[in-house]
């Protein structure tokens, strides 16, 4: 069966998509909380996520019954459409038990506003499936579904179960079957894949190896990490086309732009093993915790570990001072050096894609505006008690790292915290 024109309508383009959570009520049954999930959806639309990965591992596909995925698809699309994201593509995950339940689940998502599909291999006899059984699968339901197909390959929720690189070139001629998430993290096997395949779409499976993916062609990468740090991710991938775009930067400043991108991927690995490491529960958690809406996993699924809580920064309290709203108080390692000013910073309630970050000087009592053009990875300077200097890692919402350093009368600054100390605040307290 050909690919419909609705998924031809809505190209796989490059970027960053999002595997997204499900919300659930706070009821007996743990039903769909569908006013808080298109609010969600819509958050990161506007953040400017490329396209959306719906009932995937990190939705809990496997704990939702099959009304309840037409749901989920209808309400993504609505909300999408009714906001102007029209061309933003919804991929469906459809994973089953057989090839049958398989196919049933990709002829509903085209039917409910599905654009592709993707499945993990039926995995329960897992002792029994040999390659060509998975390739056969494979091809079997590329030539039975209504929308294009992508191969999920993901052994840890498998049974182990993960199909070569071979296999995949040979799928990959296929005309129905269009690309690949590879959470299995094997950058080597995407690189074989990329380069054995021109235009079939091979997707990271996650962020913390991202450099290094598109250093070997990847198209994009669907990521969990960008149900809480949207913005963030999109910037990072925008200053990855610096380099590995249509158009890269030369010389010294393609040497400058690759030491930079390393640092910043960096700060994304760490980011995300903290919000990672506990599976979906902590997904969960740092999106209640950091956007207020996500809340616990669907039951038997305990919540996040305890361990994993900690780990998260708390979101400092907010006060509202001259239209704007202002963090005043935070969360951070050290102490800061006697005499030294206190920092703030705010953002417009009027304009919230407009953000900047403010200094308040306790003695003073006055405020300047350091850092402006959210949401680009910023260095700002302002004046408190002696010259203060901020390298500020920025997304829509979620954690901001700041290195305070003060003057101290000399022209080299001293640090307050050091390199390796900071403080975090979080704009969860803000409407976005």
């Amino acid at each position: 069966m050909a690919p419909s024109k609705l998924a031809q309508r809505r190209p796989l383009v490059p970027g960053v998509y999002v595997p997204v959570i499900t919300i659930f009520k706070d009821d007996e049954a743990q039903s769909l909380d569908i006013a808080a999930y298109q609010k969600h959806i819509l958050f990161m639309a506007k953040a400017g996520i490329h396209g959306f990965l719906c009932q995937g591992t990190t939705a809990e596909a496997p704990a939702l019954t099959f009304e309840e995925r037409a749901e989920l698809i209808k309400a993504t699309r609505s909300v999408l459409d009714e906001n102007g994201f029209t061309q933003v593509p919804i991929i469906t995950g459809i994973s089953g038990g057989s090839t049958q339940e398989t196919v049933k689940l990709a002829v509903q998502a085209n039917e409910v506003g599905g654009d592709y599909v993707i499945s993990l291999p039926p995995s329960y006899f897992a002792g029994s499936m040999t390659m060509a059984a998975l390739e056969a699968f494979y091809t079997e339901l590329a030539d039975k579904s209504p929308l294009p197909v992508l191969v999920y390959s993901f052994p840890a929720v498998s049974s182990g179960l993960e199909l070569p690189s071979e296999s995949i070139h040979r799928l990959a001629r296929h005309e129905n079957i269009v690309g690949i998430k590879q959470t299995d993290h094997n950058v080597g096997k995407m690189s074989r894949i990329a380069y054995q395949n021109p235009g079939f779409a091979v997707f990271a499976g996650a962020s913390d190896y991202f450099l290094g993916a598109l250093a070997v062609g990847v198209h994009g990468a669907i990521t969990g990490i960008g149900n809480v740090f949207p913005k963030l991710m999109i910037d990072f991938y925008n200053q990855c086309l610096t380099v590995f775009g249509p158009n890269p930067s030369g010389g010294a400043e393609l040497a400058e732009a690759i030491k930079k991108l390393q640092v910043y991927q960096g700060q994304i690995s760490v980011a995300e093993t903290v919000i990672i490491s506990g599976g979906i529960p902590s997904t969960k958690y740092a999106c209640q915790h950091y956007l207020g809406w996500g809340g616990p996993p669907r039951r038997p699924v305990p919540e996040s570990p305890k361990e994993v809580k900690l780990m998260s920064p708390t979101p400092a309290p907010a006060s509202s001072k001259n239209g704007k709203v202002y963090l005043t108080s935070f969360r951070y390692e050290g102490k800061p050096a006697p005499g030294s000013a206190i920092f703030e910073w705010a953002y417009d309630k009027k304009s919230p894609d407009e953000f900047s970050v403010w200094f308040y000087n306790v003695k003073t009592k006055k405020f300047t505006k350091a850092v402006d053009n959210w949401p680009t990875r910023v260095f700002g300077t302002g004046k408190g008690n002696g010259e203060a200097n901020v390298d500020c890692l920025v997304g829509v919402v979620g954690t901001y790292k700041f290195h305070l350093a003060s003057a101290g009368g000399t022209s080299k600054p001293k640090e307050i915290f050091g390199t390796s100390k900071s403080f975090y605040v979080a704009a969860s307290d803000f409407e976005t």
